[in-house]
């Protein structure tokens, strides 16, 4: 995947922001584009399942929360879900479905990736710290409104969720190296904002800087 392939798709958003005023505009507009920038057909029922509700669903008991479906599910070709996503309106609380997203990651055995998205700022999760426990935070995220952003380096990490690359033995380490890199980040940010709160970090990172 090309960074102008990212790119079209903020072109897109930024065209259709102002005239997306519901859930439904925003998955036809903005998530649709985006499942086929990975190379997933939303109109095959053997990649991509529409409001889709788990096995463990069909059970007689189960708690009130289990039986939302979810808005995406993403199937491999050994027909086994690799991927689901929430949808979210444009502008909407995205992080407010985390909840509901991890009872998917936890209950469906061989899920290890699920995504919200309001169709502009995505955010994917894992479950790096204890299997089929989903993390509190995404380990990664982007925003197609942010326009200082790295495209680039976007569409490397697409590329790695697409149709043709997906792999469940490569995604913890590049989970793993994602929220690394973000930690380091946002280490670096808080202690160059308050360079006293971190007298020992400030030292050793100077000290390799020279």
């Amino acid at each position: 995947m090309e960074a102008s392939e990212v790119a079209s798709l903020v072109e897109r958003y930024q065209k259709e922001k102002d005239h997306i005023h519901n859930e439904e505009e925003t998955k036809t507009k903005l998530i649709v584009p985006f499942l086929r920038l990975l190379g997933y057909n939303p109109e095959s029922g053997n990649q991509v399942r529409l409001e889709y509700r788990g096995d463990f669903q069909t059970k007689a008991t189960k708690p009130a929360k289990d039986s939302e479906p979810m808005d995406y599910a993403i199937f491999d070709r050994d027909d086994r879900p690799i991927m689901v996503i929430e949808a979210k309106k444009l502008g909407g609380d995205v992080q407010a479905r985390s909840a509901q997203l991890g009872v998917y990651v936890n209950k469906m055995a061989g899920l290890h990736l699920g995504i919200i998205t309001d169709g502009c700022e995505y955010l994917f999760y894992a479950d790096l710290d204890a299997p089929n426990v989903m993390d509190d935070k995404p380990f990664y995220r982007f925003s197609l409104a942010e326009t200082a952003t790295d495209w680039g380096q976007v569409a490397s990490f697409l590329t790695k969720l697409s149709c043709k690359n997906f792999s469940n033995e490569t995604l913890t380490i590049d989970a793993e190296n994602c929220r690394y890199r973000q930690a380091m980040v946002e280490k670096l940010i808080a202690v160059m904002r308050a360079p006293n709160s971190d007298h020992d970090f400030m030292s050793e990172w100077l000290c390799k800087g020279l």
